[in-house]
Order: C-alpha cells, then sequence, then structure tokens
C-alpha cells in the first residue's frame, strides 16, 4: 500500500496529508463530547470511526515520513561519499603537486648544474702570477697555442695563456690555431713537449712541464708525455 501511494503523491504530500487527517480525526473525537445526550448512541459509533481515521492518517503520514527519512539517508550517504571522494582528490592533488614541486627543484638543480659547467674557463690572477714566474725561467723559448673547435670557450682561455707567454718572455705567436683532435679525446689542458727539444740545454725540463700543467690547469693527473 506503501509502495502504491508513493508512486502516486509525493512523500511530503502523504506525510502532511496523513498529519493532517490524524489532527482532524483526534479534534472529532474531542468533539464527541459536544454532541447532547440525545444522541448519545452515536458517541460510540462515531468514537470508532474516528479512531479508524486516525489510525488511517497516522498510517498515511508513517509513509511519507519513513520515505522522507529513507532519502535523507541515503543523500547523507551521497554527501558523504562525495565529501570521501573530494578528500581522496585532495590527497592526491597534494600528492601531484609534492611531486610536481620536487620536479622543479631538480630542474632547478640541473639548469644550475649546467649552468655552472657553462662558465667560461679563464685564468685567475694568482695562476697567472704563478706560471709567470715559473716560465720566465725559461724566457725565449716557443711556444703555440691550438684550440679544439669543440671547446667553446677556448679563445678567451687561449688567450690568456698568450699573454702569460708574452710576459714571460717567450717566443709565441698571436695566431691561435684551431681544429679537430683526432685518434683521442682530448680533455682540458694537454701540453705537448718537442721530444727532440725538451732535453736540450736550455729548454723546458719534463719537472717543469709537470709543474706548469699543475699550475695553470690544475689537474695534478693531466698528461705530460713528449709528443
Amino acid at each position: 500500500m506503501g509502495s502504491f501511494l508513493l508512486s502516486v503523491f509525493s512523500a511530503e504530500a502523504l506525510s502532511w496529508a496523513g498529519f493532517v487527517v490524524l489532527i482532524v480525526a483526534l479534534l472529532g473525537e474531542a468533539g464527541i463530547w459536544l454532541i447532547p445526550k440525545k444522541w448519545e448512541m452515536l458517541h460510540a459509533e462515531l468514537a470508532f470511526a474516528l479512531a479508524i481515521v486516525a489510525a488511517g492518517g497516522y498510517a498515511i503520514e508513517r509513509v511519507g515520513d519513513d520515505a522522507i527519512i529513507e532519502a535523507l539517508k541515503k543523500q547523507s550517504a551521497h554527501f558523504l561519499a562525495d565529501a570521501e571522494s573530494a578528500r581522496s582528490d585532495a590527497a592526491n592533488a597534494s600528492a601531484a603537486a609534492a611531486q610536481a614541486t620536487e620536479k622543479l627543484r631538480k630542474a632547478q638543480r640541473d639548469i644550475a648544474a649546467l649552468q655552472s659547467q657553462n662558465v667560461a674557463r679563464r685564468l685567475r690572477p694568482e695562476q697567472k702570477a704563478a706560471l709567470l714566474a715559473a716560465l720566465s725561467q725559461f724566457a725565449g723559448q716557443k711556444v703555440y697555442i691550438f684550440c679544439s673547435t669543440s671547446a667553446w670557450d677556448c679563445t678567451p682561455f687561449a688567450t690568456d695563456f698568450l699573454e702569460t707567454f708574452k710576459h714571460a718572455g717567450w717566443q709565441r705567436t698571436d695566431i691561435i690555431r684551431y681544429g679537430i683532435v683526432v685518434g683521442y679525446d682530448a680533455i682540458g689542458i694537454e701540453v705537448l713537449v718537442n721530444p727532440q727539444m725538451a732535453d736540450s740545454a736550455g729548454q723546458v725540463s719534463m719537472p717543469s712541464v709537470v709543474t706548469l700543467i699543475n699550475i695553470g690547469a690544475g689537474r695534478p693527473d693531466a698528461d705530460a708525455s713528449p709528443r
């Protein structure tokens, strides 16, 4: 019966209708006592009829109320599910934001590392002074500088060496030679010494070449073999 009524009327309409019928029946029960005594025989019949009406009104009201309560429960469950979904989405968004922040920081660190690698090499004043002191002992020697075309900062770096050799009294060409290194990987600074002249009187000795590499290149493991 309840399903039929709900298929025809809304839960709110049934609740209000049942409430009104119940109130009317209760008022009718109270009004029975206003009937004159000469109609006293009708009291029992009217009281019974009004009781049936009150029960029907109460039943109808309960159908509507139960339907409203069930709908509220479903709505509440839906809201709770939406809230849980929103919390889950917020947690996922927070995790994604944390991952994005970490990726951004890593990218910034990588950029900083690349930028530090792209700083052009130059001789510092103290390096020039150390080279000048070492090279001046062999003034008059000949030198030329070769740059690999793959070294983007070679020209200003080579110019620093040319000026230092000049101040040390070496014979050098002002033309920096450029080319491609073939046969091996050239990394950093490589010093090549004429093997026929290295041990001649007045020429640069091998220990001095090693000192030159250590001072100028800052690489104690640099290759100082005669070529």
